[in-house]
């Protein structure tokens, strides 16, 4: 998902995130998490233990 959708799924849910500009916020806080979420270019934020075959993504430390 990219950072829009998903920072509007997360406000859907009730959660607010406070701040200047939030979804800035919000974009931070997904950075600050590399174990848990990673960016892969063109095809936005995945969790980061889960494989992705459409975007080449394998998680580190599993086989390919």
């Amino acid at each position: 998902l990219g950072r829009t959708e998903l920072f509007s799924l997360v406000e859907h849910s009730g959660l607010k995130i406070q701040g200047k500009d939030p979804q800035m916020v919000f974009s931070t806080m997904l950075w600050r998490e590399p174990k848990k979420i990673v960016r892969l270019k063109e095809h936005g934020y995945w969790l980061a233990d889960e494989p992705f075959p459409e975007a080449g993504y394998v998680p580190p430390g599993t086989l390919g």
